[in-house]
């Protein structure tokens, strides 16, 4: 089976194509030999979970289809036995169940996982954005603090907005915060000491 072409970088545990169906079918040969259980059916969710490390939807999917079948045929070999008929439908829906429920967590992780591969390996410029910045260069004034768009100067603000969609707004940072307070502060002062009355002798 080849890989996709997504999980071409993805460590792919190969074994666990030939593993897990043998599992499954040693489960379903336990059966033979267990009194009847929801337990023993449930046992075939873990291996499907077992498998989620291949990261192939196709393969958990023939996989589940097959365990459902062994779970199925385990119940009719139940009731033939004699075993009570809302014993045999209650462990088979259980085991159902357990089965298609592991595989909806394991089709939700490999989702995940896709998504996040193509974030780290294909990362996408910001919505609006008109071309990729990945790279490049950006000049900026050292006085002005504007940045060079094409042939003009534009502010910092009007850059990202223009190219990114991105909103900038202003705030007041620690330092430049205490350096004004130290101004307002000296100039106070200053103001006190020229408005004090000059006694004379």
């Amino acid at each position: 089976m080849k890989p996709n072409r997504h999980h071409a970088r993805t460590p792919r545990h190969r074994g666990l194509y030939v593993v897990c169906p043998l599992l499954a079918l040693l489960l379903a040969a336990l059966h033979l030999f267990v009194s009847p259980g929801p337990a023993l059916d449930a046992l075939y969710g873990g291996i499907i979970l077992a498998a989620l490390p291949t990261w192939d939807r196709r393969f958990l999917g023939r996989l589940a289809v097959g365990c459902s079948f062994l779970i199925l045929l385990a119940g009719l070999f139940d009731q033939a036995h004699g075993t009570a008929g809302w014993l045999v439908l209650a462990n088979t829906c259980i085991g159902l169940l357990v089965v298609w429920g592991a595989v909806r967590l394991c089709w939700h992780a490999i989702g995940a996982h896709k998504q996040q591969v193509r974030a780290a390996t294909h990362p996408t410029p910001a919505s609006g954005c008109n071309c990729d910045w990945r790279g490049r260069m950006l000049t900026m004034c050292a006085w002005s603090k504007q940045l060079k768009d094409g042939g003009s100067w534009v502010p910092v603000e009007e850059f990202f907005n223009r190219h990114f969609k991105i909103r900038i707004s202003h705030g007041v940072c620690e330092q430049i915060r205490d350096g004004l307070i130290g101004q307002a502060n000296e100039m106070r002062v200053t103001d006190e000491v020229q408005t004090l009355p000059i006694q004379r002798c």
